[in-house]
């Protein structure tokens, strides 16, 4: 299986755009400068990847026959076929994108850095584009065909290739669709002085701007836009729909707003009401379809949530891990029948189920499953900041942290302090401890006790013995009667390797942490 890491660089290789257009692999196929998805045949796609992954190079004709029909008989003319489905997707009738290397092979030309973005913008500009209005859709359509929030976007000639980037960037959120009027959203992008946008959302239900804010116009500001604003974890758009429903009794609800429900629970994994309301909703859902598959995977996520952290169940099981213990389970057959149902192809419900398995300690399917998360989307930072944790903790340690600096990148101001854990973990593991330290100290809550026994297995390893007590003393503070044995037993659950909980525990234990109580 690949790495997740590999996803992430073919995803960036292939944004780099060939012919102005660029590849999906969620989708399995090409978005053209225009922003219209053409789909692949799964043959031409897989061609289409191989000749990606290596571009610029002469790919043999017997490479590609070994990679994508491996152990199948077949003639030339397959390969033929598929390379003419790659060149009307690509929009290539001269053959200069896709170059035919005479008795050998073929080679794909991928532009060069920021030519595709100079050709979308030039050709807006020359056509005389004052105005560029297409939408969005988020994919959060639910079993029964609900209607799902749309957002235009609306440019003056200066931002218009900017306008184009964008809609691939939020395509990777759900399905593209221009439209000419009306939606729920609008967002204006214009340009200012000293070659920066102003970037303004609008509620048209409400007539109120719900985001305003002013970038500087670089590489890769749509892809951290279309983040900011749309991704369902934790996006503006997801946030003021969440909001609209806040106080709307859960037998009110719609689908839709459920999963919003839901997903918002995914970024904010202590608040007992929105878990509440999760359970209660997801319930209901799947009272009336028990076949909603995204239902079934959030409500894996939720059970998942609990286990780890009791959120929105009442005590005593609200703090005692033994009586929780049966939820991890419940989580698994959630996701199970999920997975058996084929859910959508959307990467947050996708990330939910990967967190399921996660709690299970089911290491190839957690990997697996996030892997089909970042094929869908490898820009929403909240998502790879939950798939970086995961993935370092079950062992794959530099590429959970690499997954989470890119999390981090792509979300500066606005990253969740625990992305940083993973980093400081695979630091600590390299024996780096001064790194490991740094990281733990950008994550650092002072009123967490997890942030406690990081700096309390860490400074002992750096000969600061005195500061490593200091933060058993603060640990034991905010848990009190908190023990080493419950510090492995955490980790455990947490699925953390066996060496890991080894050196951590040696260290807690010249900290001063009691191994047991009493």
């Amino acid at each position: 299986m690949p790495k997740l890491s590999e996803i992430l660089a073919f995803r960036s290789a292939t944004g780099q755009s060939f012919n102005g257009a660029s590849i999906d692999t969620g989708r399995r196929g090409v978005i053209g400068p225009d922003g219209v998805f053409t789909p692949l045949r799964p043959k031409s796609f897989e061609v289409l990847r191989h000749l990606a992954g290596e571009a610029g190079g002469i790919v043999s004709k017997d490479a590609l026959f070994d990679r994508v029909w491996a152990g199948q008989a077949v003639t030339e003319d397959s390969l033929t076929q598929c390379v003419g489905d790659i060149r009307r997707a690509l929009g290539d009738e001269d053959k200069r994108v896709l170059e035919t290397v005479p008795r050998v092979g073929f080679r794909l030309h991928a532009d060069r850095r920021g030519a595709g973005l100079r050709r979308r913008r030039l050709a807006a500009l020359a056509a005389g584009a004052a105005v560029v209005l297409f939408a969005a859709v988020l994919i959060l359509r639910d079993p029964a065909g609900e209607v799902p929030p749309t957002i235009a976007i609306a440019s003056d000639g200066a931002t218009a290739g900017l306008a184009g980037d964008l809609g691939h960037a939020l395509g990777r959120y759900g399905s593209l669709t221009r439209v000419s009027r009306a939606a729920r959203f609008e967002l204006d992008l214009s340009s200012t002085t000293r070659g920066r946008v102003l970037a303004s959302v609008t509620d048209t239900a409400t007539g109120r701007v719900i985001f305003s804010r002013t970038f500087d116009d670089e590489d890769g500001l749509a892809v951290r836009l279309a983040a900011r604003l749309a991704s369902p974890l934790n996006g503006e758009i997801a946030r003021v729909l969440f909001a609209a429903s806040e106080n709307k009794p859960v037998a009110e609800l719609t689908p839709l707003e459920c999963y919003l429900i839901s997903y918002q629970l995914q970024g904010n994994q202590n608040n007992d009401r929105i878990a509440k309301r999760s359970d209660a909703c997801l319930s209901a859902l799947l009272a009336r379809n028990p076949r909603d598959a995204r239902a079934l995977a959030l409500r894996g996520a939720l059970y998942a949530q609990q286990y780890w952290w009791g959120v929105g169940l009442d005590e005593p099981a609200r703090s005692d891990p033994g009586l929780r213990a049966g939820l991890a389970s419940r989580a698994l057959v959630s996701v199970e029948r999920a997975e058996a149902l084929h859910p959508p192809p959307d990467a947050a419900t996708y990330y939910a189920m990967a967190r399921a398995y996660y709690a299970n300690c089911q290491r190839e399917q957690t990997l697996a499953t996030a892997r089909r998360a970042l094929e869908i989307n490898p820009d929403d930072p909240n998502i790879l900041g939950g798939v970086g944790n995961w993935t370092a903790y079950v062992g794959r340690w530099e590429e959970g942290a690499a997954l989470a600096r890119r999390a981090i990148d792509l979300a500066p101001q606005g990253y969740a302090r625990w992305w940083y854990w993973p980093i400081g973990k695979a630091a600590w593991v390299a024996g780096d401890y001064e790194a490991a330290l740094d990281g733990f100290m950008n994550a650092y809550d002072e009123t967490s006790w997890l942030s406690q026994v990081q700096l309390a297995y860490t400074l002992p390893y750096l000969d600061r013995l005195p500061e490593a007590r200091r933060a058993v003393e603060r640990l034991r503070e905010l848990r009190p009667g908190f023990t080493r044995q419950d510090a492995r037993f955490a980790y455990e659950r947490w699925c953390f390797p066996e060496a890991f909980i080894t050196k951590m525990d040696r260290a807690l234990e010249l900290a001063g942490l009691p191994d047991a109580a009493g």
